[in-house]
């Protein structure tokens, strides 16, 4: 394989390594890493040590989890009525949760939030209320109805709703 096919070796690199006498991908897994280190970068180190077969970096190894699982959407059309708002709320609920799930996380509280436009004609609204859970979940049910009795504290009748969300916050690990 040529130089400049392995990935993060550019024309410019592959030249610079053909110049010393590396003319292949064989050829440069056979250099001294520490060398190859001192005369261009931890880059070209690294990728001298995975042609050797060594993992360098596994990015799910080092993926930390999220501290904020968010969910949110503007609506199409302004909403007022409040069962309208209350499933647009549990369909956040319910994408935290399965968020929360995927990366085997609790949530320890919710912050649940609806507003209205600010560049509407209307006085600006906008509500947010922190929920928290009696113990850590990433159970939709228990979300979804933590949110739902949020929306008694947010929804104001009158008020043309243009957003709403949910943020699930201090996420902890399942152990």
């Amino acid at each position: 394989m040529a130089l400049s096919d392995i990935w993060g070796i550019g024309g410019k690199l592959s030249k610079r390594l053909e110049a010393i006498g590396y003319k292949t991908a064989w050829d440069l897994s056979k250099a001294n890493p520490q060398e190859i280190r001192k005369g261009f970068s931890i880059l070209v180190e690294n990728t001298v040590r995975e042609l050797r077969g060594e993992v360098r970096l596994s990015w799910d190894d080092h993926r930390p989890a999220k501290k904020e699982i968010y969910s949110s959407r503007s609506f199409g059309e302004r909403v007022t009525c409040k069962d309208e708002l209350r499933r647009s709320l549990i369909g956040h609920a319910e994408a935290v949760a399965r968020k929360l799930r995927k990366q085997g996380s609790l949530t320890k509280a919710l912050t649940v939030f609806a507003s209205n436009s600010p560049h509407d004609d209307d006085r600006v609204y906008s509500k947010q209320i922190v929920v928290k859970m009696e113990v850590p979940s990433c159970d939709s049910r228990l979300i979804s109805n933590r949110v739902s009795q949020a929306l008694e504290k947010i929804y104001k009748p009158g008020v043309r709703f243009y957003k709403s969300g949910v943020l699930g916050i201090f996420p902890s690990k399942v152990t």
